[in-house]
């Protein structure tokens, strides 16, 4: 058959490779480039080929589909792979093996891209995976999901591992830390859940360190609400309170809070026992100077006003009024009188509409009184013993 033209429209006859170059040692048009038959491997450039499949061959080449044992290559010699569908690139694998879906990868955005390229202010450098698109808005899923595949049950969901190497010989690596979206329940058909934040210490497996549930309450070194006999803490968001848990054994002066400056303590919330607190102000001595007696306690304690009044909320009570506390004892009383700030005005959807003033009001802290009511106390004693003396020596001469 050597010269003479095969018609391969309705071909039913297998040929054999080894055959080809005897049989087929003709020029053959395909498309719009002229090629060869009579090498087993054929070369064809600017054509189309619609509902074709690649079966043979195991090695990938440049330019090349291959089709081996079990997997399929593409292979590129110096240019991206691009794989579109419907008329628009979908994917491209550059040269430097940098994965672009929905978008051309660029080099310093990492090695996996979704979506479309941005500017970052913060730069990109390290980037390993970018995703990228429009936002997603609370009660919406997300620019990207972790779904779990598992029959639904409590404390089951998606999470995401954040580690890296870990032994220098080896190049041993581990996740360090972990953040997952776990259900908070086993019933069917109800889907709330809770935020959890997990590290893993040297030598341990992953713990639970902290979490926000589904109701919004934050929780830190527990797991549930409330006080729990553990060392840990929980604000509730719905009642607005706090709790600091201690755990059974703690020893009385174990801080539930402490109060720093520039490194330093100057104040502490700490347990006293196992049934009170302490709320604690620094006052050691080696951060006082010009020490001198207090000289006019008796004086001040009649200087002051103590008054019985109503809150405006209708609460009656009894005490000082700030800025008269402040022309006596200064100290006790934090602002000014008849103070205002400038705060944003929010519409009834909470957009500022623009700015107001509001009352800053004054504050007091009345055991700063107590200084001066104990030497007061002293005063007044001074007094009595010196009035006794004269009572009983004035007995004396009238033979009382």
């Amino acid at each position: 058959m050597a010269g003479v033209p095969f018609i391969f429209g309705n071909a039913t006859t297998s040929i054999p490779l080894s055959n080809l170059d005897a049989d087929f040692n003709t020029g053959l048009t395909i498309g719009n480039t002229t090629v060869g038959l009579g090498n087993t491997v054929t070369t064809l450039g600017n054509v189309t080929l619609t509902n074709v499949n690649i079966v043979s061959g195991t090695v990938p080449t440049a330019n090349s589909i291959v089709n081996g044992t079990s997997n399929v290559v593409i292979a590129s010699s110096g240019g991206a792979v691009n794989i579109s569908t419907n008329g628009t690139q979908a994917i491209t694998v550059d040269t430097s093996q940098n994965v672009g879906i929905g978008m051309t990868p660029v080099a310093s955005y990492g090695a996996l891209q979704v979506g479309s390229a941005v500017t970052s202010a913060a730069g990109v450098a390290g980037l390993q995976v970018y995703v990228a698109g429009t936002n997603s808005a609370v009660g919406q899923n997300g620019n990207m999901s972790v779904i779990t595949t598992n029959a639904q049950g409590a404390d089951i969901g998606g999470s995401i591992g954040l580690g890296g190497k870990f032994v220098v010989s080896t190049g041993l690596s581990a996740p360090f830390g972990m953040i997952a979206g776990r259900k908070e329940n086993a019933t069917d058909n109800n889907g709330a859940g809770y935020l959890q934040f997990s590290t893993i210490p040297n030598g341990g497996s992953t713990t639970e360190r902290m979490r926000i549930d589904s109701s919004g309450n934050f929780l830190v070194g527990q797991t549930a609400g409330g006080g729990q006999n553990i060392n840990g803490f929980y604000w509730d968001k719905a009642a607005g309170y706090q709790t600091l848990n201690h755990v059974s054994g703690s020893a009385s002066g174990t801080s539930y809070t402490y109060f720093a400056y520039n490194a330093s303590a100057i104040g502490s919330i700490t347990q006293t026992g196992t049934t009170a607190v302490l709320y604690n102000t620094t006052s050691d001595y080696r951060l006082k100077t010009d020490v001198t007696p207090l000289a006019n306690g008796l004086s001040t304690i009649q200087a002051l006003n103590p008054v019985n009044f109503t809150w405006v909320d209708g609460r009656p009570d009894d005490g000082f009024l700030a800025h008269e506390l402040q022309t006596v004892i200064p100290n006790c009383v934090t602002g000014e009188k008849d103070a205002v700030e400038t705060v944003d005005d929010l519409d009834a959807d909470g957009k500022v509409i623009g700015t107001k003033e509001v009352p800053k009001y004054q504050q007091i802290d009345n055991s700063g009184v107590i200084p001066f009511l104990v030497k007061a106390i002293q005063e007044q004693q001074n007094l009595i013993t010196t009035l006794q003396e004269q009572v009983a020596a004035l007995q004396a001469k009238v033979g009382v």
